[in-house]
């Protein structure tokens, strides 16, 4: 009752295994009001469907908090839950009391009460406890079977494996929007949310033609650049690609159910492509993160040396040109070096420079 009243302070029983083991089904929780006792990753969370009157409420572990949405997850699920916005975190699990011990202590109290209460009773007198007592138990049978256990307001079915297929998944690395192209069979996309496999959450907007467009966060894409290593001997000659692919777990709430898909969006990482221009070169990043080059300009032939210099990081998807003023005629070797997955790389480009 006290979840479909909003109250501060609510009783619950489990009745599933997706918290096994922290919880078990029959185990009685105690929920605190999520404005008393703020929850944090890693609490015992209660979220419930929006409606005014809903019982329909789920006892998940808090994952993490990304902007305005939670992410919760049952111990035992191999996924964890849709994004959910963090209005509809009700409560925050205080206490667990586990059925073998609040089970049995309730009934032999009862038993306890009632035996003593007809000890002595006169013929048509029913004593007051009882009456009380009587009424407790009609109360919580109709709190845990017909409101705890009933979804007052039912939500659309999940459709576990819908009759739809996933057309196509694009990358573009310059916007680093990937477009998710459905096939739904007549179902229209309502809501959408994406997460990542370690639970960010993702803009998804919906675009006419039952397709999504899920912005990729630059933190997410360097700390993807960041973290990948390659072994410098599978590598080819400059420039290399090598392949991506990021796992997004989307969630659509369709016109008549939900369908969870899990998409691999792919693309490539590529070292930088450099091309000899007049008394420079020009030096291309196609990656959807900056990287960091930097140019050593070498006097061939007689006199050989070091001439000049220059670095730069090159935004995402940008151009950048070394073109140093000053140089005497003559030919050139432009060494471009940078980091490409860890490994230190370089190209030449030999430059001519006219008089």
């Amino acid at each position: 009752m006290g979840k479909l009243l909003h109250l501060p302070v609510a009783f619950m029983v489990v009745t599933s295994n997706s918290m096994q083991p922290a919880l078990r089904p029959g185990d009685l929780v105690i929920g605190v009001s999520a404005r008393v006792l703020h929850p944090r990753p890693g609490d015992i969370v209660v979220w419930c469907l929006p409606k005014a009157l809903s019982t329909a409420c789920i006892v998940h572990r808090l994952l993490r908090v990304s902007g305005s949405y939670a992410i919760t997850k049952g111990d035992a699920n191999p996924r964890p839950d849709p994004p959910i916005p963090l209005t509809r975190l009700r409560y925050r699990v205080a206490l667990r009391v586990p059925v073998y011990a609040w089970v049995p202590l309730f009934i032999a109290a009862a038993a306890a009460y009632v035996v003593s209460s007809f000890r002595g009773l006169e013929w048509g007198r029913i004593p007051t406890g009882l009456v009380a007592l009587t009424l407790l138990l009609s109360y919580l049978i109709f709190d845990a079977v017909v409101i705890g256990l009933s979804y007052v307001d039912p939500s659309p079915p999940i459709i576990a494996r819908p009759n739809m297929t996933l057309e196509d998944v694009g990358f573009d690395p310059s916007s680093r929007i990937v477009t998710i192209h459905y096939s739904l069979g007549g179902y229209r996309i309502v809501v959408a949310y994406c997460v990542t496999s370690n639970y960010t959450a993702l803009k998804a907007r919906i675009v006419p033609g039952d397709t999504l467009a899920v912005k990729l966060p630059g933190q997410l894409l360097e700390r993807l650049w960041s973290g990948r290593r390659v072994d410098p001997a599978v590598l080819p000659k400059p420039p290399a690609r090598v392949l991506q692919i990021l796992k997004l777990t989307c969630v659509l709430r369709l016109s008549g159910g939900v369908l969870v898909s899990d998409v691999g969006a792919s693309f490539y990482w590529s070292e930088p492509r450099v091309r000899a221009v007049d008394g420079g070169v020009v030096v291309e990043n196609d990656n959807p993160v900056p990287v960091k080059v930097r140019v050593t300009i070498i006097k061939a032939g007689v006199g050989a040396g070091v001439a000049a210099a220059c670095s730069h990081v090159i935004p995402a998807a940008s151009t950048w040109s070394c073109r140093p003023s000053g140089l005497a005629p003559g030919t050139y070797r432009f060494v471009v070096s940078y980091r490409f997955l860890g490994v230190n790389r370089s190209q030449v480009v030999e430059v001519h420079v006219k008089g």
